[in-house]
């Protein structure tokens, strides 16, 4: 059963399909681009169902997807980013182009990207390397979503992410050290290699990395003798 789109001209599209059925149903070309340019819609309840739908829609929906990351419509690019996260997994194939989006202009774009990058997971771990670098971003919820990216990573594809992370440890921003300790925390047992870099950051210039390698410690000791 495919979703049933009705035209609302320049207003958006209205869905009489409940998103939790869109995964597999069947969907035409037609049907994904009305989706995509709902978008841009600017009534919330519009877009927001948008992308849900294509969320729900799965693998199907991520070409064009990836193709809305580079529209012109910063709402467009921020809202695609939203629906590739909640298809999860499977939008693998659009980490490429969400690494990109993570040097975008806008700040809920950046902010997006890193959350959905975080939930595809291992298959994101390319992206590492500019997570990290978005750990420095103000304000805060870029860096935070980025922080979580790395931990969802980190617990399915450690071997890459904790070297990573360690070597972050003494960058040069407090922030960026200040979060690395955080994310080897939340990664746990799979980080234990780098408990002599957070031990030697327990004696960090800044306070907020001296308590977060403190805590760090306190919770890789913990999963380790779970």
């Amino acid at each position: 059963m495919g979703i049933s789109i009705t035209g609302l001209g320049q207003k958006g599209v209205c869905f009489s399909h409940d998103e939790k059925q869109a995964r597999g149903g069947t969907t035409t070309q037609k049907q994904l681009k009305d989706l995509i340019k709902s978008l841009s819609d600017r009534k919330t309840s519009v877009h927001t169902y948008a992308v849900r739908v294509l969320g729900g829609i799965g693998a199907p929906a991520v070409p064009e997807l990836i193709k809305a990351l580079g529209d012109s419509n910063q709402d467009v690019r921020r809202n695609a980013t939203v629906a590739l996260g909640l298809i999860g997994k499977e939008a693998a194939p659009a980490v490429p182009e969400l690494i990109k989006v993570l040097s975008n202009s806008n700040e809920a774009v950046r902010r997006n990207a890193a959350w959905a990058l975080g939930k595809i997971g291992k298959e994101a771990a390319s992206a590492v390397p500019e997570l990290i670098k978005a750990l420095r971003f103000s304000p805060w919820n870029i860096s935070g979503n980025a922080s979580v990216a790395l931990t969802e990573i980190g617990k399915e594809a450690a071997t890459i992410v904790v070297p990573a992370l360690t070597k972050a440890l003494s960058n040069r921003n407090p922030s960026t050290r200040q979060y690395a300790a955080l994310v080897l925390g939340g990664i746990g047992s799979e980080a234990a290699s780098a408990v002599p870099a957070l031990t030697k950051a327990l004696d960090d210039s800044d306070p907020n990395v001296r308590e977060y390698a403190a805590e760090a410690l306190r919770e890789i000791k913990k999963a380790m003798i779970k």
